[in-house]
């Protein structure tokens, strides 16, 4: 089963970001300039987030800044997202090759 995330950063250094973006982009979608929308299975999100711990753990890092957040997204809360303007979302039958 499958489920949609929102995967947002901030992260200051610009090749510790550039890195974290190619990965999150191989999961999903930019719908925001640090915001992506990723359908993922359990062993896809598993996959992302050791991708991302790996890069925390061997590239520039600021902890008092920077950081990662994903969040689950439940099948009642995905219908009472608000969205204002452009409409980048992702959608179920979206697939990354």
């Amino acid at each position: 089963m499958k489920n949609l995330y929102i995967v947002c950063y901030d992260i200051s250094s610009d090749r510790t970001r550039y890195r974290v973006e190619k990965i999150i982009s191989n999961f999903g979608k930019r719908v925001q300039f640090s915001v992506f929308e990723c359908i993922l299975s359990n062993i896809d999100k598993k996959r992302m987030v050791n991708m991302l711990k790996e890069v925390f753990a061997n590239f520039k890092i600021d902890k008092d800044f920077d950081s990662i957040r994903i969040y689950k997204l439940c099948d009642a809360c995905k219908t009472k997202v608000i969205k204002i303007g452009i409409d980048k979302s992702i959608r179920e039958d979206y697939q990354i090759i």
